[in-house]
């Protein structure tokens, strides 16, 4: 056995930063606030536009797998959850659908709140 036993440690970033006399960078921030008006879809050719507020939005994404809402919509799963995170409405998670099928009641998280002005539309563009 050794005498000395010395143990290493990964490097932390922000210790280098302050060795070389760099400014270590700021946290992102966290609380930015929602646009008012969020447009899902392109508006090209003849669209029809549906306007929702983030309630509705909400409700919709846990009545039915966002696959089959965004398909409605003439888009992808993906395509319709980047809004929804954008807007902090909550989709439901991998194997949910399939534990509601099996008889199982999942955990269903509540609508964040937020501030007056903010996030109070939703436009989707629909093909006709």
């Amino acid at each position: 056995m050794c005498a000395e036993s010395h143990q290493y440690r990964p490097t932390q970033s922000r210790e280098v930063l302050r060795k070389f006399g760099a400014e270590p960078p700021k946290p992102p921030i966290s609380k930015r606030p929602l646009p008012r008006i969020v447009c899902i879809g392109q508006r090209r050719g003849e669209r029809r536009e549906i306007r929702l507020d983030r309630p509705a939005l909400y409700e919709r994404v846990w009545s039915e797998p966002m696959t089959t809402v965004a398909a409605t919509w003439d888009m992808s799963g993906r395509g319709l959850a980047k809004p929804c995170r954008r807007l902090k409405i909550p989709v439901p998670p991998r194997g949910y659908w399939a534990k509601l099928q099996a008889g199982k009641k999942p955990r269903r998280p509540r609508l964040p709140a937020v501030t007056g002005g903010e996030a109070q539309e939703v436009i989707v563009w629909v093909p006709e």
